[in-house]
């Protein structure tokens, strides 16, 4: 009917009055004429939930996420959105540095400007909202030193500092948290001092990224067991010294602790049963004496020991599952554990080294080059015409 058709009418009308007159949409409207650079449907004239980036729930704003935009510094009318949960630029710039309204906001729990062009330094003041969980910052201009309350929110679960010029010493975890499966990413930076203890004392990590820096001193004792199963821990080019520590049975399944300044033999059980590692590096370091058993493991797919001082293998070696294996640039000598037909390797380099190798045509096709300074011989009972050197 016709008064049926009014009263929706008047109730679409008055919808949509209320929108624009609601807080979040003439705060949305002050920052949208304070900051240059914004998408141009942001208009006033029309509803701020209607606009791309924004995200609402009952015309409040929860969520800024302009994408392919070219934003000018921030203003700090970002303060008047009460309620944000979430600020996210994935596509785009933002110039200038992060302004403090951002820490003050009391419901913020994501805060991601990745690859967004800011710079200066981070506020030296904690988040207001106690429910910060995801903190991206990677690959920016940001600079000075990483305050110590970054660590401190029981509800963080996610940290990328990676790709900046941060100095000064790897913040403090202090007290407790709530979270576990924890993604920390403070790599290439220029962070020195030691690896603090107290990450030891964090939940389990999923992946824990400290590569590219100019770390020294040891690895703790309890950083490579603190992780969840197929974990990350990527301490690579630093300057850590001392040994590897023993763990009782890795969940790790990618560790990479190249270039770095490490010595002694690695531990007997790196590789034992129940071991989860499926890419290790261990190159470019001063590791020496045999290389640990395998024969219990799931065997690494990706092995890399080169540029070591390691001189012989473990008998086991010859059913090993790897898939691509680095020996090149050690101290081994003798004969090579014979490679049977079944070993899955793809790739193996043993150049650099005086060894010999006995090669079994049978086991063809294989990839084994990169074998300058190994002599191969055939086995006794190979097929006639085996081939001395298998990469020909």
């Amino acid at each position: 009917s016709m008064k049926t058709a009014w009263t929706i009418t008047l109730l679409l009308f008055l919808c949509v009055a209320q929108a624009q007159t609601s807080p979040d949409q003439q705060a949305m409207c002050t920052l949208a004429k304070a900051w240059s650079g914004v998408p141009a449907d942001w208009n006033c004239a029309t509803p701020c939930c209607k606009w791309s980036g924004v995200y609402c729930k009952n015309n409040i704003v929860l969520l800024l996420n302009p994408s392919n935009v070219n934003l000018g510094q921030m203003p700090g009318q970002i303060s008047l959105l009460k309620n944000l949960e979430a600020f996210e630029i994935l596509q785009g710039t933002m110039a200038g540095t992060i302004p403090l309204d951002l820490w003050s906001l009391p419901n913020l729990s994501s805060l991601v400007l990745n690859q967004a062009g800011v710079s200066g330094t981070l506020p030296n003041i904690p988040f207001a909202s106690k429910k910060i969980s995801t903190l991206g910052l990677s690959q920016n201009n940001l600079s000075g030193t990483v305050p110590q309350s970054i660590l401190n929110y029981p509800s963080l679960r996610q940290i990328a500092l990676n790709g900046n010029s941060f100095t000064g010493t790897l913040p403090v975890p202090q007290g407790s948290w709530t979270t576990t499966g924890l993604e920390l990413d403070f790599s290439h930076n220029h962070f020195t001092g030691t690896i603090p203890l107290e990450f030891t004392h964090l939940p389990p990590f999923q992946t824990l990224q400290l590569s590219h820096n100019d770390l020294s001193g040891q690895i703790p004792s309890g950083i490579i067991g603190n992780t969840f199963e197929n974990s990350a821990l990527d301490l690579s080019s630093n300057q850590l010294s001392g040994n590897v520590p023993s763990v009782p049975a890795m969940k790790l399944y990618y560790l990479d602790v190249s270039s770095n300044k490490l010595s002694g033999a690695l531990p007997g059980n790196i590789f034992a049963s129940g071991t989860l590692l499926g890419f290790a590096n261990f190159s470019h370091n001063n590791f020496s004496g045999s290389v640990p058993d395998f024969k219990d493991s799931r065997n690494p797919e990706i092995l890399d020991l080169s540029s070591n001082k390691f001189d012989s293998f473990p008998f086991s070696f010859s059913n090993f599952k790897f898939t691509r294996l680095f020996f090149n640039d050690n101290h081994m000598t003798g004969t090579f554990p014979n490679i049977t037909s079944s070993s899955s390797a793809q790739y193996l380099d043993l150049s650099g080294n005086q060894m010999k190798a006995r090669y079994w045509v049978g086991d063809e096709p294989k990839n084994y080059c990169n074998l300058a300074g190994v002599s191969f011989e055939c086995v006794a009972n190979a097929p006639p015409g085996c081939n001395p050197d298998p990469c020909h």
